[in-house]
């Protein structure tokens, strides 16, 4: 991973900008996208809300077998995280 430090003025900005990110990298850039693109085309995103977290859960399908294809984060996580912190909350309830 390249580190960009710029300079104080616009010119120097430009000139680390364009060493930084040579024709190489744009086309590995573009063929990313290009994959990408073809990746998420037959797939649909579903929203949610954990309930006791309140956090934000997103699930990704398949458009055509309706599969579960991923969980961002997953339930299970959000789960333990809730079961923490009522534990915590029991502690703190008992101490006070």
């Amino acid at each position: 991973m390249r580190k960009a430090v710029f300079g104080e003025n616009a010119e120097e900005k430009g000139r680390v900008l364009k060493k930084g990110f040579g024709e190489e990298d744009f086309r590995n850039l573009t063929e990313g996208l290009e994959d990408f693109a073809l990746e998420i085309k037959n797939t649909r995103f579903e929203f949610s809300i954990h309930e006791e977290t309140k956090r934000v859960i997103v699930r990704i399908y398949d458009k055509d077998t309706n599969e579960l294809l991923n969980e961002i984060p997953p339930e299970k996580f959000l789960d333990l995280i809730a079961n923490i912190w009522k534990q915590v909350g029991l502690i703190i309830d008992k101490k006070v």
